[in-house]
């Protein structure tokens, strides 16, 4: 979920981060971080698609609350 359909496009992260771990079942609330992202969202959705195998093992390890994708 993003955090504009949350209501929380404005709210600091401690917010969003409690926001998460209210909804979530299980800890930790799991990220994942688009860091230094200063591009269009349809080429978010692209490095999403090329992350789908991080993205996969990053859901499947318990031990794991932050995965960081970075565009550079």
């Amino acid at each position: 979920m993003h955090v504009a359909e949350a209501g929380l496009i404005e709210s600091p992260d401690r917010e969003v981060w409690e926001f998460a771990r209210a909804t979530t079942v299980g800890p930790p609330p799991k990220v994942i971080w688009l860091r230094r992202w200063m591009h269009p969202t349809n080429d978010a959705g692209d490095l999403l698609r090329r992350s789908a195998l991080r993205i996969t093992e990053f859901e499947r390890d318990p031990e794991l609350g932050i995965l960081i994708l970075d565009n550079k």
